[in-house]
């Protein structure tokens, strides 16, 4: 067995058509990202007044690393479905991608369930607050658009609230399962399903079992796609594919060469099993010219 295949061979070549195409998502995003990137410098540089100063480096850096996943997803979406986007990364990091993906997607899914349930216990506060907003047809639409344009938000606050850091609304705040403390937030009905003030009860910390159960599930999803596709055995009687089939006293020899190198195998370690062959089998020989096999059976 050579120490490296030859140049050429089709796993080289996939290999070169794999990094040729991650070279081009990676000029794909950055074309992108980089005009993004300074439009959103720009901005920031006009929009600063003397009360509020946006950070010039944040906002390059942020709109930057933004642009620039969306516009490599959208790029590697041109080329195939979603799992042949996978298929451009090596065994392990595609594992361990897909591991993230899905612990990530159980996280975003149980935050956002946890929302949809404080939204419903907490309905009649929600409708006050709208209520005494009286925003009217056009405002309502517009304070609508904009709850559901926070409902995102409000997802990410669910799911820091599960993992149990929580979150903060404003200034001197925290949401979090082992309490609550709130101070002046914004007049937003969607906020007033947040909890009361005050220390939360004892099974609100059931929830922190959520992020062990996601972290379990991406655990199975990364030892299956980082496991090692096998080949079936095959009997020593058959024959590869593509080749012509083997003659009866071929197969013979076959299996007489098998059965020596499994005499010849050390008895340490795994043991090959029992050798059969398809066109003799082993009740069909005498006991007297009956080969022994490997296990001593």
């Amino acid at each position: 067995m050579p120490a490296r295949l030859p140049k050429g061979t089709p796993r080289d070549l996939e290999n070169a058509r794999r990094r040729a195409q991650l070279a081009l998502i990676a000029q794909a995003g950055i074309s992108l990202a980089a005009p993004y990137a300074l439009l959103a410098g720009v901005i920031a540089l006009v929009s600063g007044n003397e009360i509020m100063q946006p950070f010039l480096g944040e906002a390059l850096v942020s709109h930057l690393l933004l642009a620039f996943v969306t516009g490599s997803v959208a790029t590697a979406r041109t080329i195939g479905p979603w799992r042949s986007m996978l298929r451009l990364l090596p065994e392990r990091p595609r594992s361990l991608v897909a591991g993230t993906a899905v612990a990530t997607s159980l996280m975003l899914v149980a935050g956002a369930v946890l929302v949809l349930g404080a939204v419903v216990v907490n309905f009649a506060r929600i409708q006050q607050m709208s209520e005494l907003l009286s925003p009217g047809v056009v405002g309502g639409l517009l304070l609508l658009l904009l709850e559901v344009l926070y409902f995102f938000n409000a997802v990410v606050w669910g799911m820091a609230y599960i993992s149990g850091p929580g979150f903060a609304v404003g200034a001197g705040t925290l949401v979090a399962p082992t309490g609550v403390k709130l101070s002046a937030v914004p007049m937003l009905p969607l906020l007033g399903a947040l909890p009361s003030s005050g220390a939360a009860p004892t099974w609100v910390m059931g929830v922190i079992a959520v992020p062990f159960a996601a972290g379990a599930v991406a655990g199975v999803v990364t030892a299956r796609v980082a496991r090692p596709r096998r080949s079936r055995p095959r009997r020593c009687g058959g024959s590869s594919a593509g080749s012509p089939p083997a003659s009866s006293r071929e197969r013979s020899r076959r299996c007489r060469a098998a059965r020596s190198a499994a005499r010849a195998w050390p008895r340490w370690g795994r043991r090959p099993g029992r050798w059969r062959c398809r066109s003799h089998s082993r009740s069909a020989w005498p006991p007297a010219s009956r080969p022994a096999s490997p296990t001593g059976g």
